[in-house]
């Protein structure tokens, strides 16, 4: 069972640490997704859910009520930082005083009167930190907000005792005050830059319809879209949003389904075609049978799989975690040392080993470092669904860049997967009788050539016979009629006038059927696959990019060769059953580091499975049983390029982060040891720090592919 909740107050990396390894210890599955501040658990004993809830609570990260409002919650932020900012001005005012502008009044450098302020700061507006604090102690997992309150409570009471106890003007209320207030509003900014990353997730939550039409017992009812269920049947007007996934029982329709697809023409559904819900129905009223509720519905299994794109931690990740995990205690470490150094071997005075000590303190940005990763993907998550791609797999980002070879499917993938004729030899009246008796077939190529010049209408044969596959043969008038392969034409010693067209046309690999009428063959029709346009630009393009590319199909030699020409590929394997398919990957995983495959998602779940790097060719209904590693929800192959393009600037944003939150530390915490970087300078980088990291991740939105 999965359970997803809402805990506003995870605000880094390590509230996420510290939730995933209190759980890890019960034997439940914590996944927390630190942008959209959700944890998602995996468990199986129904009665879990009670014990998530009791420890959530008992570890300092209770769960949101259910009414809670994330907007209401903003506002409330910003009162508090507009409050809070008016709270420090007086303190920031009596800087200028340490800087010997005689501009400040007496009244506001009294220590009293700072005082005031501060503790209103300090522990009203700061209480959040201390309480976090307190849980990460007892959790024995030290984050960020240790750090800040050691280093403000170091100011804040330093200062108090020489306000009580000396006659000294010289205070650090203003440091504690405007550390708070910096560290506040450097959270409500990142927390506001955070949730500009889930942005196209939260479009797509808004496409969801609050109620619906019910029809029961014949009457009309508007309910909620809780109370309707699997078989209920719903009433869509026109221009009104589907509900809910189903099957049109009455009426047809024009339907806009280019938020799931992408695709700008309309379809028209009728009885028995499937409406997806969040789509919009153009034209007439129609009835639906309602056949997916809840987080079985597209909808929802898109949303929940651009979710968990976010739960996505490469493997330099993973050690980078390993790192930010030891680093708060490191920090305090060498304050402390450092404030042992400058205190009892340098003998400087106390005020100047607080005020370095501090300033370790609140230097050092731990945050930014776990913040590397999952901002970056929330928004290339976010940023590849707008182009139809679903990324799914954890080992995409980081194996894209090694692709060495990739492996294609042929129908469906580099074809558009329906048989069209594109030839007929013959005299063209004789294509009544050719669609009269393949109108009764039920296979594709009776349906492509009845599709075939609509302008000629197929003879009411009443009198047939299918030969599985061999062809149909009938009785029209007194006329007997045959339509079939060359092998079932021979089988009835019927000569053929077509034999170098069809060696001709065979050997392109396309498909050829015959009619013969009273022993005489009269047409030839010639049927293929046709390539999808973009497919040789996209062969042209992978292999520019050194890519060994290869074709796998379960069609014969002709067919796969012709193919392989025309697209520019020079190694293929024809003949290939859906099952064999894995087993070629397996043997090209032996000649190449990284090998793709690019398949229907369907029934080729083994070879999709077997790949280092998988990209399925489907529509969204497809992307819960699908085991691509990228779902491309548009059957255009530039979107493999895209994908990997993507994923590429993707990992170069998520380095680009990691070396600048090492840099920064690097270079930062040095500086405050040897007092060059005060408390107050520490507080404004640290902020600056952490939303830098944000703003590289959102700079991934200027995205543009070019096909090279």
């Amino acid at each position: 069972m999965k359970t997803t909740l809402i805990i506003p107050n995870i605000g880094c990396p390590n509230c996420a640490m510290a939730i995933t390894e209190h759980f890890k210890t019960l034997n439940i599955e914590a996944k927390v997704n630190v942008n959209q501040k959700k944890v998602t658990f995996t468990y199986s004993d129904k009665d879990s859910f009670t014990i998530i809830l009791k420890e959530l609570k008992a570890i300092g990260f209770p769960a949101a009520p259910i009414d809670y409002d994330e907007k209401r919650r903003r506002k409330y932020e910003k009162v508090r930082l507009i409050v809070a900012t008016i709270l420090v001005l007086p303190l920031a005012y009596t800087m200028f005083d340490n800087f010997g502008l005689n501009i400040v009044p007496d009244i506001m450098l009294n220590g009293y009167f700072q005082m005031g302020f501060a503790a209103i700061l300090q522990f009203i507006f700061g209480f959040r930190f201390y309480k976090n604090a307190f849980y990460q102690i007892k959790n024995k997992n030290l984050g960020m907000d240790v750090l800040i309150v050691l280093g403000t409570s170091v100011a804040f009471f330093y200062s108090l005792y020489l306000t009580i106890f000396t006659d000294k003007t010289q205070l650090f209320f203003e440091t504690s005050g405007m550390l708070i207030w910096m560290v506040t509003i450097g959270d409500y900014l990142e927390h506001l830059s955070q949730a500009k990353t889930t942005d196209t997730l939260k479009s797509l939550m808004a496409l969801a319809v609050d109620e619906v039409r019910l029809i029961k017992n014949g009457e009309e009812q508007i309910v909620s879209l809780n109370d309707v269920n699997v078989g209920d049947v719903i009433k869509v007007l026109a221009g009104e949003k589907i509900a809910l996934d189903g099957e049109i029982v009455d009426g047809a329709s024009y339907i806009d389904d280019s938020v799931i697809t992408g695709e700008s023409i309309p379809k028209y559904l009728s009885v028995g075609d499937t409406a997806v819900g969040s789509t919009t129905n153009l034209s007439n009223t129609i009835l639906i049978k309602v056949s997916a509720i809840g987080s079985d519905t597209v909808l929802a299994k898109i949303i929940k799989t651009v979710e968990e794109t976010s739960l996505i931690k490469p493997k330099f990740q993973k050690a980078v975690d390993v790192i930010a995990k030891y680093f708060v205690f490191i920090i305090l470490m060498i304050a402390l040392v450092s404030f042992l150094v400058y205190q009892f071997i340098l003998g400087k005075e106390l005020s100047i080993s607080l005020e370095v000590t501090t300033a370790v303190l609140v230097v050092s940005c731990p945050c930014a470092l776990g913040l590397a990763t999952p901002t970056s993907i929330a928004v290339a998550s976010g940023l590849a669904f707008k182009n139809k791609i679903l990324y799914k797999g954890g080992e995409f980002f980081e194996l894209a860049n090694k692709i060495d070879a990739i492996a294609f499917d042929k129908t469906g993938t580099l074809t558009k997967g329906d048989l069209i004729v594109s030839d007929y030899l013959g005299d063209i009246r004789y294509l009544s009788y050719t669609k009269g008796l393949e109108i009764h077939s039920t296979h594709p190529i009776g349906k492509s050539i009845n599709n075939y010049r609509k302008d000629i209408i197929p003879f009411a044969i009443e009198e047939y016979e299918i030969i599985d596959g061999k062809g149909i043969k009938g009785t029209y008038l007194q006329d007997q009629i045959i339509v079939g392969s060359a092998t079932f034409i021979a089988e009835a010693n019927i000569s053929n006038p077509f034999l170098n067209e069809f060696e001709k046309f065979t050997g392109e690999g396309k498909v050829v059927i015959f009619t013969a009428i009273n022993k005489k063959v009269v047409n030839m029709i010639i049927l293929e696959d046709e390539i999808k346009a973009e497919s040789q630009t996209l062969i042209t393009a992978l292999k520019k990019m050194n890519i060994n590319v290869y074709l796998i199909t379960g069609d014969n030699e002709n067919t796969a060769k012709y193919l392989a020409n025309k697209v520019g590929i020079e190694n293929y394997y024809s003949g290939v059953l859906p099952n064999e398919k894995a087993h070629i990957i397996k043997k090209l995983q032996e000649k190449h580091s990284v090998v793709a495959f690019v398949g229907d998602g369907i029934n080729d779940a083994p070879a999709l499975k077997q790949a280092d790097v998988s990209f399925s060719v489907s529509n969204a209904s497809d992307i819960a049983t699908d085991t691509a590693d990228v779902t491309l929800l548009d059957n255009d192959l530039k979107l493999v390029l895209i994908a990997i393009d993507l994923s590429k600037k993707t990992t170069a944003n998520i380095k680009q982060n990691i070396i600048w939150a090492f840099l920064y530390n690097l270079v930062m915490i040095p500086l405050a040891i040897f007092n060059i970087a005060t408390p107050l300078v520490g507080g404004v980088l640290h902020v600056i720090s952490s939303l830098l990291v944000v703003f590289n991740a959102l700079r991934l939105n200027l995205y543009k592919h070019k096909i090279k």
